[in-house]
């Protein structure tokens, strides 16, 4: 009976989270969209350890990716991935050269 209120509470909670970030967009601002991220952060993690499963979480997940998306356009963050390798015995054989002299 515990477990069942407690998983009710999780919720609900989950669901006001979702009403209160509908609608929202990069002109909300940097600093409620932060909160709003920081919200359904807390909120998912409090539902996964309730017992909530995957599926249910998944709109909420969705949303939180969104608003973490929209917060990093709006800051202007670029991130790159890059994956540097030494050269194979191959590419060396075929007189290949390296042209990366310094990491940052």
């Amino acid at each position: 009976d515990k477990m069942n209120r407690e998983l009710k509470a999780v919720r609900e909670a989950l669901s006001a989270a979702m009403d209160a970030t509908t609608g929202m967009t990069k002109q909300s601002g940097v600093e409620v969209l932060q909160a709003a991220k920081e919200k359904l952060n807390a909120v998912v993690r409090a539902a996964r350890a309730a017992g909530v499963g995957e599926q249910e979480l998944s709109q909420a997940e969705d949303r939180r990716r969104r608003i973490h998306n929209a917060v990093e356009d709006l800051k202007g963050s670029l991130r790159v991935f890059c994956r540097v390798r030494p050269l194979s015995a191959k590419e060396l054989k075929d007189t290949e050269m390296n042209i990366i002299s310094h990491f940052d």
